[in-house]
């Protein structure tokens, strides 16, 4: 048996190197399922060392059994090893028989009987173990790689002949060619395995870059990676950018610069810090966004600096969210903070001076300053008119936080706007013309001069008067008596709308304050005091006619009137 020597050393070499090649993967993966293939390849190692030592005549029994022992534990390594691989468990009666057969083979040892009496029970489980585990294998679901066929067979094989190890090992000529058998399928099985593995992991790795790329192509966040190696560039960038910025993917992969160019002028350093050091990238960078179309977008952008294993840095990636609605928002909240402010301010004011006013009259009342009847009537008569200012300016406030939070009620009707407006106009004729005014009404467009069945409108009749009991008290409030008012409807077929056009001759307002006089508490005034109105009617008229659906603005000349225009939708 000159071939026995040289044969168990390949083998010990083999295995050892197997082990060693496991040993590394599993330190690389810390797969449990790979150091279960490094142990099992060790303890065979360590089997053949045992069968070399025993060939040379050291049969002692303690040989004997470390032989056995780690014939039956390199093999249950191996095969629990592939069962954790593809994800099944292991049988119960592995571990309890595993226990027993451990058991017999000592006791079969050290009480002196023949060693194939201890070894046949031990062949006959490894054989069940390995056909087993082979069949398991090759149905497993989780191995969806063609090349599961060549361990899942060579197991089976690789049983089926341990089985017949106590028969075949007996037979000298025999001999030679099982344990060439038994060498070629064990490194079939090592090498099956490790294919497998590796055709696993790609596939892992390839449906990982699926899911990638199906999540970025469908994210709404922008998702890049931009390299700090020459040549300088992005690496990849997610379709999304299409969408938010006008630019396809394309754009950015040809013009390594665009980045650089998306940013907003004044934001362009922060961009210049990031490519130029790694030291400069920051977490989070909120900046703007020039778009393919001109426009401007606010921009989250998260970043992350990629090491090399050197320790410098090679590129940096991250999600870029698009924040324009937040950054409105947040513009919109200071906005309504300094209106809140602005709305505090001036009602203390509107509410302070009457008061203090009122306060004077009637201390000097109480204090007799004012003895004569006539001039006390005359306190009386001024007293009752601050406070008719502020119930007015209270009644407006209740009705302009009722209708802004939406809390006030319409009686809804549909009416003839021509009769109507011809209502409206005889209603305030008479202030208007008590007040010096001429007052005028101008009839529609020549096409509706003669037509008798205009569309109609929906809208609360009562609603809409206070409009124009605003327009009204602004035109007598600001104009000059022998000043022309006029009240005109139209109707506009392209959008369905019933326009209303009040005019006036007055001083007219200027450009600067046309953009806020529909403000709560704005004036167009200087000075507060020239003036004895709120500062609410327009703001309010605004509320009624947006309730409505319509539209209300203003056009003006300083010095030759102002003309505001408001809509309503047809019924």
């Amino acid at each position: 048996m000159s071939w026995f020597i040289p044969s168990e050393i390949a083998q010990i070499v083999l295995s050892a190197v197997l082990a060693m090649v496991f040993l590394y993967l599993y330190l690389q993966d810390r797969q449990r399922f790979i150091l279960f293939w490094s142990l099992g390849w060790a303890i065979w190692s360590a089997k053949y060392i045992f069968e070399i030592l025993i060939f040379r005549g050291c049969e002692y029994v303690s040989l004997l059994t470390a032989n056995l022992i780690c014939w039956q534990y390199g093999a249950l390594f191996l095969s629990c090893g592939t069962l954790v691989f593809i994800q099944k468990n292991i049988p119960a009666f592995w571990q309890y028989g595993s226990g027993l057969l451990t058991l017999w083979i000592i006791i079969m040892s050290f009480t002196g009987n023949p060693f194939y009496l201890a070894a046949l029970p031990l062949f006959f489980y490894l054989g069940v173990v390995f056909i087993w585990t082979g069949t398991a294998f090759l149905r497993s679901d989780k191995i969806a790689v063609t090349g599961k066929y060549i361990p899942g067979w060579s197991f089976v094989f690789l049983g089926i002949h341990i089985a017949d190890y106590p028969v075949v090992s007996r037979v000298e000529w025999l001999a030679p060619w099982g344990y060439l058998a038994a060498g070629i399928l064990s490194m079939v099985v090592a090498h099956g395995l490790l294919l497998v593995y590796y055709q696993k992991l790609r596939q892992d790795l390839y449906d990982s870059e699926a899911r990638f790329r199906l999540m970025a192509e469908n994210a709404r966040d922008i998702l890049y990676r931009y390299r700090f190696t020459a040549p300088r560039g992005i690496d990849y960038i997610s379709p999304s950018v299409e969408s938010i910025t006008g630019y396809n993917v394309d754009d950015f992969y040809t013009d390594p610069d665009l980045y650089r160019k998306l940013a907003h002028p004044d934001d362009r350093n922060l961009i210049d810090g990031l490519l130029n050091s790694a030291s400069a990238v920051r977490d989070n960078l909120i900046l703007r966004w020039l778009c393919k179309d001109g426009g401007t977008i606010w921009v989250e952008q998260r970043n992350t600096v990629i090491y090399n294993s050197k320790g410098m840095p090679t590129a940096f990636e991250g999600i870029i969210r698009d924040i324009t609605q937040r950054k409105r928002a947040e513009e919109d909240t200071a906005l309504l903070e300094k209106a809140r402010r602005h709305f505090l301010t001036n009602i203390s004011h509107d509410l302070k001076t009457p008061i203090t006013s009122i306060q004077g009259y009637v201390e000097a009342l109480l204090d007799n300053m004012v003895t004569d009847p006539a001039e006390q009537k005359n306190y009386l008569k001024l007293i009752h008119s601050r406070v008719l200012g502020l119930n007015r300016l209270i009644q407006d406030l209740f009705l302009l936080a009722r209708l802004e939070s939406r809390s006030l009620s319409f009686n809804m009707d549909r009416i003839r706007p021509d009769l109507f407006i011809q209502e409206v106009y005889d209603r305030y004729r008479v202030d208007l013309e008590n007040a010096g005014f001429s007052f005028f009404m101008e009839k529609p467009r020549d096409s509706y001069a003669d037509k008798k069945d205009y569309p109609l409108i929906t809208a609360d009749p009562d609603r809409i008067d206070l409009i124009f009991s605003n327009l009204v008290a602004n035109s007598i409030r600001y104009c000059t008596p022998g000043d022309t008012v006029t009240l005109g409807f139209d109707f506009l077929p392209e959008s369905r709308e019933f326009l209303v056009i009040f005019r006036d001759s007055g001083p007219g307002i200027s450009q600067d304050d046309l953009l806020f006089i529909f403000d709560r508490f704005y004036k167009a005034s200087k000075s507060r005091n020239t003036s004895s109105g709120s500062g609410l009617g327009l703001a309010i008229a605004r509320e009624i006619t947006e309730a409505h659906g319509g539209r209300i603005w203003a056009e003006s000349i300083p010095g030759k009137g102002t003309v505001f225009y408001f809509t309503l939708p047809w019924a």
